[in-house]
């Protein structure tokens, strides 16, 4: 290929992830992804106070946070009138039940065209699609610098790391992850460009570089270490050189990174932030075996893609055993590139980016793995993806390192790759669409209009199983709703459950039951949901009443049906325990 066609071979690519990143935009559902809350939460914050913030509130999660992500939201997004956003944890979720993996409810507040925080969060996710763009551009560049001429091998790099699904399902949410994997990218592109090129001005941009990811994730120090070491011991330059260009990189890097590290002595008492980190997430005891296999587990899936708030929402096992062979592959092509290092084959420039590489990737999983064993909740890979892009380049060489002729094997990678990721935003977007039409219920409880509330929503049917329990048991009520009219409010359904003088349990959530809020129900819509109850442990015997309403979410004006608030259902009767 020349080198015009490869410039557009690169564009195509990166075109591509950007349109695939947008669709997972459109798809999962605002705060569906890791702590990505948190993180919009810190954006609006900054936005609505013009101040850093303080460990209260929604955003307490990622208030330690060094802000230079968020400023970067806050500036896209500042001028979106009205951003107030009402976030709403779903009462109905279960990690155990995948019919529903929505950690919040999705009200038209989230309807496109978007408007308002909606709006704003979106642009905010906007911003960390260039960020993922730039990462698998400096992919390309990185295999460019380690094996300059070697095209497919640059093409294959950065399909590789464009559509590894986690990637970019992180590339598409709001998390400041995206920022610190770009600037380390783009800083380990510079570092090895001065291989060829040592001006003082690429040393002084790297040191920049390094000074801003750390005010991006603090977790970015692991790179300098690195650096500084092949700074001091790069045979082409005299001694002196390299003191200079290292004095300058990080004199620069130390200056930027210094002002965060003063912030939170001055405000906080706590110079790198990690007391306010550990806050509620510190490990009492040490890691067990057990607890190993765990975390391994956990960083293999979250590796290659499992997705949603809670990273419940994971891809057919065909998929992670393809990754997982490509990457096998690759790392077994590296041997060979080892022994041709070894045989003095390899070029400095390649020897010294491999060196960099794998210094970088030690250091890197080395501070996580102490950070595991200190910490709790630490268990997700994208906290590694900094090492991603040198990760790609190293895949991508060691496969085509096994093979004569590179063009099919490129080919064959790139092509799965990209069907990996076109067929994974179908995953995700069929794990959050919920249906208009759901199951309809055989029941003797046939409904009539005096099952109507305020003529918004009529009960069709219900069912209660089963109407006698012991203590501790779980009740099941099933309804069967339709709409008698297209619903503006979001309404909120209490199920409870009482006695003669007191009630007994209180079962609140939306109609169907954590998925689809009655603001998008439309006209003579019909839904199906299940709602569970638990009967209380210590509950006497004898017959309890089983009632239903409905009223606005976040106010009391009940919903009337037949004349009253309250719906009864019927008896549950709770017998004497064997």
């Amino acid at each position: 290929m020349s080198s015009k066609s490869d410039r557009r071979a690169l564009a195509v690519i990166l075109g591509a992830f950007a349109t695939l990143a947008i669709a997972y935009s459109v798809v999962v559902p605002l705060g569906e992804a890791p702590d990505e809350a948190s993180h919009w939460s810190y954006v609006q914050y900054l936005t609505m106070h013009q101040r850093l913030p303080s460990t209260d509130g929604a955003v307490a999660g990622e208030a330690h946070q060094p802000p230079l992500y968020y400023l970067l939201g806050a500036l896209v997004s500042f001028w979106v009138p009205d951003q107030q956003f009402e976030l709403q944890a779903n009462p109905d979720w279960d990690p155990l039940n995948s019919e529903i993996p929505n950690l919040l409810l999705h009200t038209r507040q989230e309807d496109f065209p978007y408007h308002g925080g909606a709006l704003a969060w979106h642009l905010v996710r906007l911003v960390s699609i260039i960020l993922g763009t730039i990462t698998v551009w400096a992919t390309y560049h990185l295999a460019q610098e380690l094996f300059p001429g070697n095209r497919w091998l640059a093409l294959t790099a950065a399909t590789f790391v464009a559509f590894i699904p986690q990637f970019t399902f992180l590339s598409a949410v709001v998390n400041n992850d995206n920022l610190v994997i770009t600037l380390a990218s783009l800083c380990l592109l510079l570092f090895l460009r001065s291989e060829r090129d040592a001006r003082p001005i690429i040393f002084a941009l790297v040191g920049i570089l390094l000074g801003l990811a750390v005010l991006a994730k603090l977790s970015a120090l692991v790179l300098w270490a690195p650096l500084a070491l092949l700074m001091l011991v790069r045979k082409p330059l005299p001694i002196g050189q390299r003191v200079a260009r290292f004095t300058l990189t990080f004199a620069l890097a130390t200056g930027i990174a210094s002002s965060w590290i003063i912030y939170n002595a001055i405000v906080f008492g706590d110079p790198a932030g990690f007391a306010r980190m550990a806050e509620g997430f510190s490990r009492t005891q040490a890691m067990t075996r057990a607890d190993w296999v765990i975390y391994a587990d956990r960083m293999y899936w979250s590796f290659w893609g499992k997705f949603g708030g809670m990273t419940n929402i994971g891809m057919p096992l065909g998929v992670y055993a393809a990754l997982t062979m490509f990457l096998i592959l690759g790392l077994v092509g590296d041997l060979f590139l080892i022994k041709d290092w070894r045989a003095n084959r390899l070029p400095n420039v390649a020897q010294q980016g491999m060196l960099t590489f794998g210094l970088f990737g030690i250091i890197l999983i080395a501070s996580h793995i102490q950070f595991v064993n200190t910490m709790l909740g630490i268990d997700q890979a994208r906290q590694i993806f900094p090492a991603l892009p040198p990760l790609g380049v190293l895949v991508a060489a060691g496969i085509l390192r096994l093979v004569r002729k590179p063009v099919v094997p490129a080919l064959i990678v790139m092509s799965a790759m990209g069907v990996i990721g076109l067929t994974n935003t179908f995953t995700i977007a069929s794990a959050y669409t919920s249906t208009s039409q759901f199951a309809i219920i055989a029941s003797a409880n046939p409904s009539s209009s005096s099952m109507d509330f305020g003529n918004q929503i009529r009960v069709l049917a219900f069912r209660i199983d089963p109407r006698s329990v012991a203590p501790g048991d779980t009740v099941t009520v099933e309804v069967q709703w339709q709409a008698l009219t297209n619903i503006s409010e979001n309404y909120w359904l209490l199920l409870q459950l009482g006695g003669a003088t007191d009630l007994v349990v209180n079962k609140e959530g939306v109609p169907s039951g954590g998925r689809l809020t009655t603001d998008w129900w439309q006209k003579d819509q019909v839904l199906t949901s299940s709602h569970r109850l638990v009967i209380p442990s210590d509950l006497e015997s004898g017959p309890y009443l089983l009632q239903l309403g409905l009223h606005p979410s976040g106010r009391w004006d009940w919903l009337s049906v037949r004349g009253v608030e309250m719906l009864t259902l019927g008896n549950i009767v709770v017998e004497k325990p064997r």
